[in-house]
């Protein structure tokens, strides 16, 4: 497993436990954008990697989204 932003980003998600579909929803954007951040075909740009600063330092997520 490599360091990349994608990867990151997948830790992140599994930890919260939460689907790429849920993700996708709480940050405004596909499921697909998602998949393409952790695959490393795109990158978030810069509001969005603020908003998952935001997710990362919350404690909970789940089917209401990152709180």
């Amino acid at each position: 497993m490599t360091n990349s932003i994608g990867n990151q980003i997948k830790i992140l998600r599994k930890a919260k436990g939460v689907t790429q579909e849920e993700m996708g929803a709480t940050l405004g954007i596909s499921y697909q954008a998602v998949s393409k951040w952790e695959n490393s075909t795109a990158l978030p740009d810069v509001q969005m990697i603020r908003k998952l600063q935001i997710i990362s330092e919350s404690h909970s997520c789940g089917n209401r989204g990152c709180a």
